[in-house]
């Protein structure tokens, strides 16, 4: 998001659209878990509306959009895991790989969020750059990276060219 020293806003958008469909997915877990013939946890109000209300914590974040969409993704991430770690029907090894996923998510938004705030130095609108304009940035770059590449090689074949013809 940074390569170029601009904050690619399609790039930011991808990212919480993609939280808020983990978290989606973690309340179809519940879903199945309740759902599954000879399942110990019943298919009550308590298991079926927490596999349903992930799902709308992460879309309302992908509405409100960054900066105020981070919250309800963050809660969310944050709320499955401990609902998860607490309540029964889960193995360990499960709940283990929550912990460790639900951290890693978390700090990848958090990290989002710090660049966000670098960039926009506070939380007001500015202008980015999309996708596209990212990359032929970032093509450029390349380009001009490659051509000073070139350069340096035929000074330094002109350098060693004049100190043989000296000799």
């Amino acid at each position: 998001m940074m390569y170029t020293g601009e904050f690619c806003y399609n790039l930011e958008f991808m990212h919480l659209a993609y939280s808020a469909t983990i978290i989606s997915f973690l309340g179809g877990v519940r879903w199945g878990l309740t759902l599954a013939a000879g399942s110990k946890e019943l298919p009550n109000w308590r298991n079926l509306s927490y596999s349903v209300v992930p799902s709308l914590l992460g879309w309302t974040g992908v509405l409100l959009e960054a900066p105020l969409g981070y919250i309800p993704i963050s809660i969310g991430l944050l709320t499955t895991c401990v609902i998860d770690i607490v309540w029964a029907g889960y193995p360990t090894w499960h709940k283990i790989l929550r912990l460790l996923l639900t951290t890693g998510a978390c700090v990848s938004i958090g990290l989002l969020f710090k660049l966000k705030l670098e960039h926009s130095k506070g939380l007001g609108v500015e202008e980015g750059l999309g996708v596209e304009e990212s990359l032929s940035k970032l093509s450029a770059k390349y380009e001009v990276e490659k051509g000073i590449g070139m350069l340096k090689e035929k000074v330094g074949l002109s350098k060693k060219d004049k100190s043989a013809s000296e000799d």
